[in-house]
């Protein structure tokens, strides 16, 4: 914010006013380790629209973060309520009360912290809170921090900081699936999840290229690839998560009864043949294709310098292997289920130090393709 901004926030926060005018309550969020090693809190202010007389409303919420003993950091965002086309009495008869909800959230790093949220309308009413948020010391050593202790960041889009020389050949093979079979959409909570996992495996593994291919099974279809991923791959890669319509599936692909694993072989199969040959293979995300196989003869086998191979599985734990983890397991590669930051931690930190020890011995077979 310029500095008369921050004057005009500072001044807001500090006047002393014995009541505030807007009827709306704000309440914390939960502190939680996120899939980027950052502590994200926030707030939800939820209010009447009936307080705007149902008009569109531009809010300005200021947020002011104080490390004890150190300086405040203020944060703003605007956001706009929609007006409604008919009374708000008229949305609940006999209660007369539609309600909309505003969320908000920043990082932090290990610490003490007083947390104030004030949100203001154009006629200059506003509705305020304050409350004290402790990040303890985190012990767990797979667990990196990104924020040092005191610090106060706004939440970040997932990124990296691109290619490094001298890195390894990585490549990713992302299944974008929902955990629910009915479901239509790639729910946006799952969507930040990948993202984020994504984020840190490129941010820990030090990679001078990144080979990328997002596909989803039941439709049979890569939605994404690019064989020199960057950051910028990261809104690119959302932007194909959101046009994703998972409860379209043509008519000739539900005529086809093993297409799926024909396509996951020939994804598997150009990782094997790809220049440069990746170091390794990541396969992220998830299949509910429980107990499903993908036949050995679609695979073709090249064992002499052949890239490891790693599932992240990511989301509940399956009661039954699918189809990711047995095509993992058949080319003999580790399996790794990831339901919070910690596993996502210790299993990078294992995947790097069997990528820094001796090259697997495995005994030598004619490739099944081409035969």
């Amino acid at each position: 914010m310029p500095p008369e901004e921050q004057a005009e926030a500072n001044r807001l926060f500090d006047q002393n006013l014995r009541s505030d005018p807007l009827k709306c309550t704000i309440d914390r969020e939960r502190t939680s380790l996120d899939f980027t090693f950052h502590f994200d809190t926030g707030f939800v202010i939820t209010c009447p629209f009936q307080e705007f007389g149902g008009r569109r409303t531009l809010l300005t919420i200021y947020v002011r973060v104080t490390p004890v003993g150190g300086t405040p950091v203020l944060l703003k965002t605007l956001r706009i309520i929609r007006g409604l086309s008919i009374k708000p009495s008229q949305v609940y008869p006999g209660k007369g009360k539609a309600y909309f909800v505003v969320r908000g959230g920043f990082s932090v790093g290990e610490g003490r912290y007083r947390v104030e949220v004030l949100m203001q309308d154009p006629r200059k009413r506003t509705c305020r809170r304050a409350w004290w948020i402790k990040i303890p010391h985190h012990a767990q050593r797979s667990v990196p921090m990104v924020l040092a202790p005191n610090h106060v960041s706004s939440l970040h889009i997932p990124t990296w900081r691109g290619p490094q020389p001298g890195g390894l050949h990585l490549a990713v093979l992302l299944s974008a699936g929902s955990f629910n079979p009915r479901a239509t959409r790639l729910g946006v909570g799952y969507q930040m999840m990948l993202l984020q996992i994504l984020s840190t495996l490129l941010q820990q593994i030090p990679c001078s290229s990144v080979r990328l291919v997002a596909f989803n099974l039941d439709q049979e279809r890569v939605i994404y690839q690019t064989d020199s991923f960057r950051p910028s791959g990261f809104a690119e890669l959302q932007e194909s998560f959101n046009g994703l319509n998972l409860g379209v599936v043509s008519v000739e692909t539900l005529k086809r009864r093993n297409d799926w694993a024909q396509m996951l072989a020939t994804l598997t199969n150009r990782q094997l043949t790809a220049q440069p040959p990746p170091d390794a293979v990541i396969i992220l995300g998830r299949s509910y294709r429980w107990m499903k196989r993908v036949p050995r003869e679609m695979l073709m086998f090249r064992y002499e310098g052949m890239p490891r191979f790693y599932y992240f599985e990511n989301g509940p734990e399956n009661l039954f292997p699918d189809s990711l983890g047995f095509l993992t397991k058949s080319l003999g590669g580790k399996i790794y289920r990831i339901t919070t930051p910690h596993d996502l931690g210790t299993a990078i930190q294992k995947m790097l130090a069997q990528l820094r020890g001796p090259e697997p011995t495995v005994t030598a077979s004619k490739s099944r393709q081409g035969e």
